[in-house]
């Protein structure tokens, strides 16, 4: 073979798997590409990468991290940058890892790839504050046999039963090739009869959950939904406050007017005015809000805002309120807990502040909440997460952990940042994935969009579609009020015991596989360093 055929044969494969990974998430979502997309590079590790061949699969991460964080670029262009190599880290840790385990050591790539995919995505979305973003899992939320077995082992278990599937295909094109001396047949025939076994066992467990599961109406809610453009929450002037506020009042007479009126109105993360309901701002003279207590009079509402509830300690919040119908009494505040580094705070500001400082949207640092707070109503309990806090899985369960059950998530954002981009897809299903695991109705209120109701099965139930003029039916920068029934169940799922156990079980044992040779290594070393 000639000397340049490695390296065109890595640019090949990892181009092809690069492809097919974007193909299989929005905006495309051809979801079954997913389990064939690791197949070519998996195939090419079984040639000797070399230096070169490193290159390749660190670009080839890079090149998929740009495509699928690409709506970043909308906010800034060195951040999709740096955030595509962040996730080239663990691409070429794969590979690394794989060819290791598999080419030198034997293990069937159907055991190897799921295990190294799996632990590495387990260990981006928690490490450095965790980014659980583009998980391969999420390509299949609309699946929705293929992912009821996340809750038993969260999105992790779906991520690892689709990177088997590739495995074992893996396998049989390298004994077809002969690219794998080391990964004996009867391994390869053992690791695709326990990949088939699993693959029926989870499509079994799914149509099981989807058919037995008894799903239950909750409380009238109405999303409203403004579409206030990003470049006016930025410049955020008091005409700006006043327009976006009204603009908010306005949609959410509307949504009251219904017949029947719904028991409660979402409106979106921070659309009103800062500080409007700290305890310090409760004047008579409060325009603002005596316009929310006139509107408490017909239903529930859960609006977001800037709070500062110690004007002295000077900690502000990205908070969450919910006033009850009736009057001021009873309200209740919940702080977001999870904070986006350089965007709402600056991690190590006192080193690196005077680089970054100028980049992010807040001059000074927003403070985390410290405790989970369920809101009422009708005696449904209901977890209020804010922006990307529906991310974090361990988080949103958490809320349903304690003494009392939780019926349904809701999550308010604000995803103008983004405007159409493909964010908004990405959000969405990992929404689907925290309902499926807690088995909890879920409401999504985002200001551009996608607002929507989603089932404890998963099922997508509504979303706000509103035919726009420029691009005809669509789910994102359009304005519109969202009626539907949050939905609950009964069933307390095993997810909310276990938690990531899975996900945690299979990064020890690829972190354990990884340092045992290291270990060994040097035990090597040192005895020949004493025989000498």
């Amino acid at each position: 073979m000639p000397k340049l055929m490695n390296p065109l044969l890595f640019v090949g494969g990892s181009a092809i798997t690069v492809a097919l990974l974007a193909l299989s998430f929005a905006p495309a979502e051809i979801t079954f590409l997913a389990w064939v997309a690791l197949v070519p590079v998996l195939v090419v590790l079984g040639l000797r990468p070399g230096r070169l061949g490193l290159l390749i699969l660190w670009l080839a991460g890079m090149a998929f991290g740009i495509i699928g964080f690409l709506w970043l670029r909308h906010v800034t262009w060195l951040g999709t940058v740096l955030l595509a190599s962040y996730l080239s880290i663990y691409f070429l840790l794969f590979c690394v890892s794989v060819r290791w385990l598999s080419f030198k050591k034997g293990v069937p790539l159907a055991l190897a790839a799921p295990l190294a995919w799996t632990a590495l995505e387990y260990l981006r979305g928690t490490v450095i504050t965790g980014f659980p973003w583009l998980f391969l899992a999420h390509s299949q939320y609309e699946v929705l046999p293929v992912i009821q077995i996340a809750d038993l082992t969260g999105a992790a278990g779906v991520t690892f039963w689709i990177v088997a599937v590739n495995g074992i295909l893996a396998d049989v094109m390298c004994g077809l090739l002969r690219l794998s001396p080391a990964v004996k047949r009867p391994r390869v025939v053992a690791a695709g009869a326990g990949v088939a076994l699993v693959t029926i066992a989870a499509l079994a467990y799914g149509w099981h959950r989807l058919n037995t599961l008894v799903v239950r109406e909750g409380p009238r809610i109405a999303v409203v939904q403004a579409n206030i453009p990003q470049d006016v929450k930025n410049r955020l002037s008091d005409d700006d406050i006043s327009d976006m506020f009204f603009a908010h009042v306005r949609l959410t007479e509307m949504a009251q007017a219904a017949s029947p009126p719904p028991d409660l109105v979402i409106w979106p993360e921070t659309m009103a005015p800062p500080y409007v309901l700290d305890d310090w701002n409760n004047r008579p003279d409060n325009e603002w809000l005596n316009i929310l207590t006139r509107l408490q009079r017909r239903s529930d509402l859960v609006v977001s805002a800037s709070a500062c509830p110690d004007i002295d300690a000077r900690k502000v919040h990205n908070s969450a309120f919910f006033l009850p119908r009736g009057g001021r009494g009873g309200t209740r505040r919940f702080d977001k807990m999870h904070l986006v580094p350089f965007g709402e705070y600056v991690p190590l500001r006192w080193l690196i502040g005077w680089i970054v400082g100028s980049m992010v949207p807040y001059q000074e640092d927003l403070h985390p909440g410290d405790r989970h707070v369920l809101f009422h109503i009708k005696g449904w309990r209901f977890a209020p997460t804010i922006c990307f806090e529906d991310g974090f899985p361990d988080l949103v369960a958490d809320f349903g952990r304690g003494e009392e059950k939780m019926d349904f998530i809701v999550n308010v954002t604000n995803e103008g940042w983004f405007r159409d981009g493909t964010e908004l897809d990405q959000h969405l299903a990992i929404a689907v994935f925290r309902a499926v695991e807690c088995r909890a109705g879920f409401v999504r209120a985002a200001n551009t969009g996608i607002s929507t109701f989603i089932s404890p099965t998963g099922r997508i139930v509504s979303k706000l579609i509103v035919d726009s003029k420029a691009a005809g039916p669509t789910d994102r920068e359009v304005a519109g009020v969202l009626h539907g029934v949050a939905m609950t169940t009964d069933t307390r799922s095993p997810y909310m015991t276990v938690g990531e156990l899975f996900g945690t079980l299979c990064a020890g044992a690829w972190v354990f596989c990884m340092i045992m040779p290291a270990v060994g290594g040097i035990r090597t070393w040192r005895r020949r360093g004493r025989g000498r």
